[in-house]
């Protein structure tokens, strides 16, 4: 019997390696103006504190959909530290985009089950048991109970031999707004419930017993590196190595919690 309690993240195992995709735009960001984005730029060279901040905080929230302007200021400019500012607002963006705005989110607490534990999992085949529904979340809105028995995916049953690393791994491949319909059985009977997945809550990343959070800010690093030169040049890029000054880092994860670690 598999007593793990893990994570619904088998729910992207059926769907397969999402392909690559290229930086996504966040849906709230506000389009960038073309001549405000210029001016804000300036002001990241101003020598006043509260107007370099506020200049920061607004390219920030425009998103990558100002990177296009972005990359002209920066290969415009002489000015270092207003180059070095822009490529930590690149960084910044960069790394909320792709690790913490692209990773869905189902919302339960799951156990893989086999039909020795379970007689209506088909044999040969694995179940997820869900245990807690979090509210608020996307299997909240789809209408999933506790003791749901997920037996398949699309149509297609959940292969067996699942592992929960597979399954994280997987579920990071999975973004909001993916559209998948679930095979269960609730109370005796056989139901198939469409769910939309949400996006992760930022909680959930840091309240972990492994390394998956770790791992996901060292894939992301990885992509960032190759991504950076393409776009703004190779010269003393973020996250490049360059004589006598080391690129920076990813950020640093917080300690792993033990609280709620099986919700993801």
């Amino acid at each position: 019997m598999m007593s793990c309690w893990v994570t619904i993240c088998v729910l992207a195992v059926l769907c397969g390696p999402a392909a690559p995709r290229a930086l996504a735009h966040q849906g709230h960001a506000p389009t960038p103006d073309p001549e405000a984005v210029p001016a804000l730029v300036g002001k990241l060279g101003s020598c006043e504190f509260d107007q370099r901040q506020a200049a920061e905080a607004v390219l920030r929230e425009l998103g990558s959909a100002a990177f296009e302007l972005l990359q002209e200021e920066y290969r415009a400019t002489t000015d270092f530290e207003v180059r070095l500012r822009i490529q930590e607002i690149v960084k910044a963006v960069f790394f909320q985009e792709e690790l913490f705005g692209r990773v869905g989110f189902l919302g339960v607490a799951t156990r893989i089950v086999d039909s020795a534990e379970d007689e209506r999992v088909p044999r040969g085949h694995s179940g997820v048991r869900i245990g807690a529904v979090v509210e608020d979340t996307a299997a909240a809105r789809a209408g999933l109970w506790r003791d749901d028995l997920i037996v398949a995916v699309d149509g297609q049953p959940l292969p067996t031999h699942l592992s929960e690393t597979d399954c994280s791994h997987r579920i990071q491949q999975a973004g909001p707004g993916a559209d998948i319909t679930l095979g269960l059985y609730r109370q005796g009977q056989s139901l198939a419930v469409k769910v939309v997945l949400g996006q992760r809550p930022l909680r959930y990343y840091f309240d972990q017993p492994d390394t998956t959070l770790v791992d996901m800010l060292a894939a992301t690093a990885d992509r960032f590196v190759r991504w950076w030169p393409e776009r703004f040049g190779t010269d003393s890029g973020p996250g490049l190595s360059t004589p006598g000054r080391p690129g920076p880092q990813a950020p640093t994860p917080k300690p792993a919690s033990r609280r709620d670690s099986t919700v993801r």
